[in-house]
This record gives C-alpha cells, sequence and structure tokens, in this order.
C-alpha cells in the first residue's frame, strides 16, 4: 500500500511539474513578443563637447531600460557601452573631431533576464575639434554653482554676450538674442553671461522667468570673462568662428537681422 502511494504522489508530483513547464512555455513566447513589440527609441538631442556626447531619447512605452551600442571600428560591429534606466547618457573618453555611431534598443526585463526591443536607426555624433581660441580662455559657472571652460565649445562658432538686468539696451536686445537662439541652437554656441553680482541670483532667475528667456545664461562670479572680454560697457557681444577666430567684437545693441548675419559668415 504505502509504495502504491508513494508511487501515486509521484505521478500527481510529475504532473504538476509537467503542467508547470507547459504554463512557462506557454508565456515565454509572449513576454518575447511583448519585448520584440517595443518601439525604436526616437533621439530627442545630442550634445558634444571635445572629449564626451551627451544623447537624449524620447521615453519607450513598456520598457524596464535601455541599451546604448557604439560602433566599433576595429570589429566593423556594434559593442553595447552602457545600459541605463534612464532617458539620457554621456558618453566620455571620446577623441576629438572624431565621428561615432550608435544605436539605442528598449528592453524589459524579467528578474536577469533582459529581452530587447527593435534598435533605433543608426546616427552619427561628432566630437568638437580642439581649436585654441584666438582669445583668452575663462570660466564661467551655471545657476547651481557647475563651472563650464569657454574652451570646451570650441570647433563651432561661439556667441559671447554680457548682460545685466539694470541695463536697458541689454533688456531691449534680449529677445532678438533669444530668437535667434532657438533658430541657430546646435549650430552655434551661445554663451550669455549675466555680470551681476551672486547675491543678486534670484532676481536674475525671476528676470529670466518673467522674459522666457531659453538660451543657457552663466555667471561671471570671478570676473574672469570681464576680464577677458569685457569693454567697460554692457551689452557687449563677441563672436567667434569655428576656427576659434574673432569675427565680431563691439558694445551695444545687436538686432536680430545682424546677429543672424555674422552667424551665417562664422559658419
Amino acid at each position: 500500500m504505502e509504495i502504491k502511494k508513494i508511487k501515486k504522489g509521484l505521478m500527481k508530483f510529475a504532473w504538476m511539474l509537467f503542467g508547470l513547464m507547459l504554463l512557462v512555455g506557454c508565456l515565454m513566447p509572449a513576454v518575447k513578443a511583448e519585448a520584440a513589440g517595443l518601439a525604436a527609441p526616437k533621439i530627442k538631442s545630442v550634445k558634444t563637447n571635445t572629449s564626451s556626447a551627451t544623447l537624449k531619447w524620447k521615453k519607450v512605452k513598456g520598457a524596464n531600460g535601455y541599451k546604448i551600442y557604439m560602433y566599433d571600428s576595429a570589429k566593423r560591429t556594434y559593442a553595447e557601452c552602457a545600459s541605463t534606466a534612464k532617458t539620457s547618457y554621456k558618453v566620455t573618453g571620446l577623441d576629438s573631431g572624431k565621428n561615432y555611431k550608435f544605436k539605442i534598443s528598449a528592453y524589459t526585463q524579467s528578474g536577469s533576464s533582459k529581452t530587447e526591443g527593435t534598435p533605433c536607426k543608426e546616427f552619427e555624433v561628432t566630437t568638437n575639434k580642439k581649436i585654441k581660441f584666438s582669445g583668452k580662455d575663462f570660466t564661467v559657472y551655471d545657476a547651481k554653482n557647475k563651472s563650464y571652460k569657454f574652451s570646451d565649445y570650441a570647433g563651432k562658432p561661439v556667441v559671447i554676450n554680457m548682460w545685466a538686468t539694470w541695463c536697458p539696451p541689454c533688456v531691449a536686445e534680449l529677445p532678438d538674442f533669444n530668437k535667434v537662439y532657438k533658430e541657430y541652437c546646435g549650430r552655434v554656441q551661445f554663451v550669455m553671461i549675466n555680470i551681476e553680482e551672486k547675491e543678486e541670483l534670484s532676481n536674475v532667475k525671476e528676470f529670466i522667468k518673467d522674459n522666457k528667456l531659453s538660451f543657457p545664461v552663466y555667471y561671471d562670479w570671478d570676473y574672469l570673462a570681464d576680464f577677458a572680454y569685457g569693454t567697460g560697457y554692457v551689452p557687449t557681444t563677441v563672436i567667434f568662428d569655428s576656427n576659434g577666430e574673432i569675427i565680431y567684437y563691439d558694445a551695444g545693441m545687436l538686432e536680430a537681422d545682424d546677429l543672424k548675419t555674422l552667424l551665417d559668415k562664422a559658419m
């Protein structure tokens, strides 16, 4: 009797195990099919300097994370360089003035297993060339006290504009700079430098918000930009071409059309 009970129990266990395996076998294709149906990430923006590139893309519905692949020219294939749950990634350690190719794919995750969807189309990134500017380098800060070196923007046309909220000509020309920035963003680097004291930061931030200024604003709290390019008057505008040569350097207002003509020349 005992042997029959054991055999009967083993048979029940075997059938339960078979049913479980059958269930898993049925579910796995569905999971894979769901992952395979993930949309390819859409690239939003690519920002570069001389040694890195920041990639941003739109969130893919249903994805747990993303894999970034960079083309290996020596092996003639794509190799994974990062995996992230965010929708942005900064690739570092790149050479200046070179082209790099990337692909990004979304994935679903179950335990330690990742199943990828369709990767996006191959896209190219070109890092900025290390070019010595004909002028002096300097460091400025953003509102969070992060520092930026002027020389990091080498390889692209650069506009330096020094301004203040208490300066009527500055306030008058800022909407034109904002308009041109929206049109030339990505092709020209705008370095809009507020020259007011650090204690005035909250007032400046409120001014930027009230006037809906979208260009990046930097602060000359160490007076390095003023020492390098200040004229003693505001507004002052300096424009460099992509070779680092100054093509415009003067105090006074610039209207949108004049600024666009200078930028077209710089490019």
